[in-house]
């Protein structure tokens, strides 16, 4: 996936490619974490709005007494105005009239689905998201070399999205080299519209080729300061559930749980206990928690359950309410709870600041595991403030080109690490090489962690005094 951003909060532009493991770093404010909620609210997009299952409706009809019902695209006015209108109904033109007419109705659809996830996934009026500095906020979502989606909010807060596609002309001569279409489109271009039923299935065929069959691939997000929202998670659930029957009858308004907040309480509701196909991820995790997260039944309520974090000291072994662990293991533990239930092959990963309240040594085995979650197919999405990190990712890196551990190294090709650099209107994102620019790089850490190092001299100046 390709993203162009334009006045997007404190975005003042941003162009980024989405790869196996993706890393946007910044200083604090930069619009990091808004970048990454809305790659997590555009990839959220297509698990619902799914172009060929939208279409599907179109092509169900049915025989009753000998008659074909005509599917609901022929019913379109615009399409068969489209097809009058044409001078020389042509292989080319039928093709470009079916494409226009999906792309109307999918960006009727459309309007209608993102609109709604913007404000959920936000929590904010969507004219809260345009940038101080403009009237408006543009967004351009490539998600394949054909098929975008782009999207403008005005300072009054008014969405227009619309379903595109990009190189027109060379998807249609792409789509007219499959013999089956060409023999099919002929078949209708010589009934001359006397049999419209005849156009059901080349009209298939072409949204085939336009929108492969893929599987469905989960996103998930799991935010900054999860560690205090697992800390509310049972207050909160508990008092939604309770209220939840006799809330509007006595006149209590409950109040909204922020976007990314929801986000993750859905996912900390969706976690059994269960085991998924990375499993066997746990060990790696256990290390560095020196220990283990585990579900205990409860006898009241029936049915529910709490999550328990259980170690070893020396020759004793203990477990105690994960709320009550330290930072390291509660802020690890969704991490590692959602990788060890939820996540699958395909499945893209976003995670703010995995580093927070870990150990230097434990950022370093997080970020191998994440190069071994690349190369297993799992796609990895971080925001992060830390010079650990970077400087993990660029030795696993090299790894890969001097032929390193083969399931912890990462291949140039598969990384892409952006920092948010700021202007005169906000912030800008830049590519940076983690190896060509290498002098580069450091240049970066080097600007990001400046005052700190300063703060540091400085307390050792006054040490010294």
């Amino acid at each position: 996936m390709k993203l162009k951003v334009e006045n997007f909060g404190p975005i003042s532009h941003a162009d980024i490619e989405i790869k196996p493991l993706t890393v946007l770093i910044g200083k604090n404010n930069a619009g990091k974490s808004m970048l990454a909620q809305l790659i997590f609210t555009l990839m959220t997009l297509t698990e619902g709005y799914i172009p060929r299952r939208l279409l599907t409706p179109m092509f169900r009809y049915m025989r009753t007494k000998g008659i074909f019902i005509i599917p609901l695209i022929f019913q379109v006015d615009d399409f068969r105005k489209r097809i009058k209108e044409a001078k020389e109904m042509t292989q080319f033109s039928y093709v470009k009239a079916v494409i226009d007419t999906i792309i109307d109705y999918l960006t009727e659809s459309l309007n209608r689905t993102l609109g709604g996830l913007l404000e959920r996934n936000f929590a904010v009026e969507l004219k809260s998201l345009v940038n101080l500095y403009s009237h408006y906020t543009k967004v351009e979502c490539a998600y394949s070399k054909y098929s975008i989606v782009e999207f403008t909010i005005t300072k009054d807060g008014n969405l227009s999205a619309k379903f595109d596609i990009k190189m027109m002309e060379e998807l249609i001569n792409n789509i007219l080299k499959d013999e089956k279409i060409n023999k099919l489109i002929n078949r209708v271009l010589r009934s001359k519209g006397k049999r419209d039923f005849a156009s059901i299935t080349p009209i298939e065929k072409i949204v085939e080729f336009i929108f492969p069959e893929r599987p469905l691939l989960s996103t998930l997000y799991i935010p900054a300061g999860r560690a205090g929202l697992l800390e509310g998670y049972e207050a909160v659930s508990s008092a939604l559930i309770a209220l939840a029957p006799t809330a509007p009858l006595r006149g209590i308004s409950v109040p909204p749980i922020p976007g990314m907040a929801s986000e993750f309480y859905s996912l900390l509701l969706q976690l059994t206990g269960k085991r998924g196909p990375f499993e066997k991820m746990s060990d790696l995790f256990k290390e560095i928690i020196e220990g283990d997260i585990v579900f205990e039944a409860l006898k009241v309520p029936e049915g529910k359950s709490k999550i328990v974090y259980k170690f070893k000291f020396k020759d004793k072994e203990s477990s105690i309410d994960l709320i009550h662990a330290a930072s390291m293991v509660k802020e690890l533990s969704p991490i590692y709870l959602v990788l060890r239930e939820l996540v699958d092959k395909g499945c893209l990963l976003i995670i703010e600041e995995p580093e927070s309240h870990l150990h230097p040594a434990a950022q370093i085995k997080l970020m191998e595991i994440f190069a071994k979650l690349v190369n297993e197919g799992v796609g990895i999405l971080i925001t992060t403030h830390s010079d650990i990190f970077l400087r993990k990712l660029a030795h696993l890196v090299m790894e890969g080109l001097t032929g390193g551990r083969a399931d912890a190294n990462l291949k140039p090709e598969d990384v892409a690490v952006y920092l948010l650099k700021p202007n005169e209107k906000g912030y800008v994102t830049q590519e940076v090489n983690i190896l060509e620019e290498m002098p580069t790089f450091d240049e970066v850490i080097e600007q990001l962690y400046e005052e700190e190092k300063n703060l540091y001299y400085l307390s050792l100046q006054k040490g010294n005094e």
